[in-house]
């Protein structure tokens, strides 16, 4: 081998060795907050078991996470399709808002009933189409449980039919269950969303 040949691949390995060292840098300071993360997350127990192996071997992947791996999955939405969100979330919000119910029930049971009333109409005006997109079973658990449960809820009141109150605040907390259980979770890792909580 030749002076300069030699000397090039001696370069060579000089870059590739520099290169090397701030990777592993940067893969420590990866670790750091894949490890925070997974941590104030899951809780410090559940690191402690298991966590800190899963974000440790995260951080070597890191690039996948910084450069949009980790949400390659996330779904596009039309103009239309966020404005049907909008009303998705708005109607989730005024059923789910325990101070407001509280605060209405203590004037009139009619004012409660307005904010179901409400909550259904919004909830009408989301296409499956743009709830599968979120999660494919939520349309399934939307129609069948939330918007059903809202409407048995409505007519129960005008009918005074404390059977199909009931039957509808059933349906209402199987959604809840589902929503809570499976949803949010998803909507967590996908979109950083915090969980709604009845508190």
């Amino acid at each position: 081998m030749t002076e300069p040949q030699s000397s090039t691949a001696r370069n060579f390995g000089v870059c590739l060795g520099c290169l090397f060292s701030l990777y592993m840098v940067s893969v420590f300071f990866a670790a750091s907050v894949f490890n925070w993360q997974y941590a104030k997350k899951h809780g410090f127990v559940r690191w402690l078991l298991l966590g800190e192996i899963v974000a440790t071997a995260k951080a070597f992947v890191w690039p996948l996470y910084a450069f949009g791996g980790k949400n390659s999955d996330r779904p596009k939405f039309t103009k239309r399709e966020k404005k049907e969100l909008e009303h998705f979330g708005r109607s989730i919000t005024s059923f789910r808002d325990p101070q407001r119910h509280k605060a209405l029930l203590d004037r009139t049971p009619a004012a409660l009933l307005r904010l179901l009333k409400k909550a259904h109409a919004e909830c009408l005006k989301v296409s499956d189409a743009t709830l599968a997109k979120l999660h494919e079973p939520l349309p399934t658990h939307y129609r069948n449980e939330y918007q059903t449960g809202l409407a048995l809820m409505i007519a129960a009141d005008e009918r005074k039919d404390i059977a199909m109150l009931h039957a509808g605040r059933r349906l209402a907390e199987k959604f809840t269950a589902y929503y809570d259980d499976e949803f949010m979770p998803v909507m967590e890792d996908k979109y950083n969303v915090e969980p709604y909580r009845d508190d």
